[in-house]
């Protein structure tokens, strides 16, 4: 599947993060893209930092664990360098949490860039099992690499931590009997953890969807996404 992808607030997102910088005094800059997707705040940065001053040395270190994203970006990244020599990229097929292991010490970095969230080609991509209406397991992993998915916590988790899951991350006000539901289904051998579809189904029955308003089996996927990622823990290091 191509990673292709169009990143919101483009320009004011540039503007903010190069305001104040003063570009055609500084020799060289170090900017850090936490999140690079398919690089379109990236390239975005690059090609305004050289538009400022042609002859800077710019640096970027970059990190994204969807290897999608990351082989991508680096065509992009890549096309860049031709045009601008002095433009050298380093990305890092990891979650940010591990950002300062790849930070020299005492590193000055003018810009660092977090675009949080998901986005749309791993929700497109209904093999992944982000989305409500995909046909394959909830997988859920923005890594590919990591052991734990949605499945493995429907299954595994018990009722007051599953509950937990869905109020922090997804504000739903009927977290226990959604929790409730789960653990008496698998008990009984009828959770459909075998299509996302239909198991967004389920939770739309478990809480009473009337078709009245926004489906709540979306918070609820982005409550078990959240979760599977440990994307909370990972800002948290992050910071």
């Amino acid at each position: 599947m191509i990673f292709g992808h169009i990143p919101v607030l483009l320009h004011e997102a540039t503007s903010s993060l190069l305001q104040g910088l003063e570009l055609h005094q500084k020799s060289d800059c170090f900017i850090i893209d936490t999140t690079l997707g398919g690089a379109g705040h990236t390239k975005a940065l690059v090609e305004a930092i050289f538009l400022q001053n042609s002859k800077i040395h710019l640096e970027l270190l970059s990190f994204d664990q969807d290897a999608l994203a990351v082989a991508a970006s680096k065509i992009k990244l890549l096309a860049l360098q031709q045009l601008h020599p002095s433009f050298e990229f380093r990305i890092i097929n990891e979650n940010f949490r591990s950002l300062q292991a790849y930070v020299p010490a005492g590193k000055s970095v003018d810009i660092l860039l977090s675009d949080l969230g998901l986005s749309s080609p791993q929700l497109d991509d209904f093999q992944r099992g982000f989305s409500v209406g995909a046909q394959a397991a909830p997988d859920m992993r923005m890594d590919p690499r990591a052991t734990q998915t949605a499945t493995t916590l429907l299954t595994l988790l018990p009722e007051p931590d599953l509950a937990a899951i869905f109020r922090d991350y997804g504000e739903e006000p009927k977290a226990k009997k959604l929790a409730a539901a789960i653990v008496a289904a698998r008990t009984a051998g009828e959770l459909p953890l075998d299509d996302a579809s239909v198991l967004a189904k389920f939770f739309e029955t478990a809480l009473g969807y009337g078709y009245s308003r926004r489906s709540p089996a979306i918070r609820i996927f982005q409550a078990l996404r959240i979760a599977v990622n440990d994307e909370l823990g990972a800002l948290q290091d992050l910071l």
